[in-house]
């Protein structure tokens, strides 16, 4: 019985555990295959061009590929988000903006998304910088700990930023047309 007693303390300690998540070695790649009861894939595809349509300013613009015949459209966007918390020396920087890169495949009762390739663009510390990528010091930052936390501050916006993104992603991919 104190084994089974000490077996149920310790398994949700280290369920717990196990999903915190250290946002600085996060890798930014998100993909998930969904499954969709009794949806077809041109119906999918079409929930597809529609999300693109309503989350993008122009879809036309960021659409790279929209293959009807493989149901695949790839999109490449950006989004200028706020920075938060900033360290001392920071507090000129307000957003930034961070190109990606979104792959939408569907078939019959399911669909793939990828969204990768988050490259920070324009921001006079981070120019090109790899969101996958943890902080990496240069020989020129005088306050390391510093520039890591303005590292921290935008990885962790773009990562509730996506978060947010890919849950409207999946809502209007799932929603069924009564019209």
């Amino acid at each position: 019985m104190k084994r089974l007693l000490v077996l149920l303390l310790i398994i949700p300690s280290v369920s717990f555990s196990q999903n915190e998540m250290d946002i600085d070695t996060l890798k930014f790649n998100f993909s998930e295959v969904v499954q969709v009861d009794r949806m077809n894939a041109k119906t999918l595809y079409s929930n597809a061009k529609l999300f693109i349509a309503n989350a993008f300013v122009s879809a036309k613009n960021v659409t790279q590929l929209d293959d009807e015949n493989s149901n695949t459209i790839v999109v490449k966007g950006l989004f200028t988000l706020p920075l938060k918390d900033l360290p001392y020396g920071f507090s000129y920087m307000k957003n930034f903006t961070t190109t990606f890169k979104l792959q939408i495949q569907t078939k019959d009762n399911k669909f793939k998304y990828i969204m990768s390739d988050f490259i920070v663009k324009g921001n006079a510390v981070y120019d090109e910088a790899d969101l996958s990528s943890s902080y990496k010091p240069q020989k020129s930052e005088i306050n390391k700990n510093a520039h890591k936390k303005l590292w921290i501050s935008m990885k962790t916006s773009a990562y509730d930023f996506v978060t947010v993104f890919i849950g409207n992603l999946k809502n209007e991919m799932t929603k069924k047309s009564d019209f």
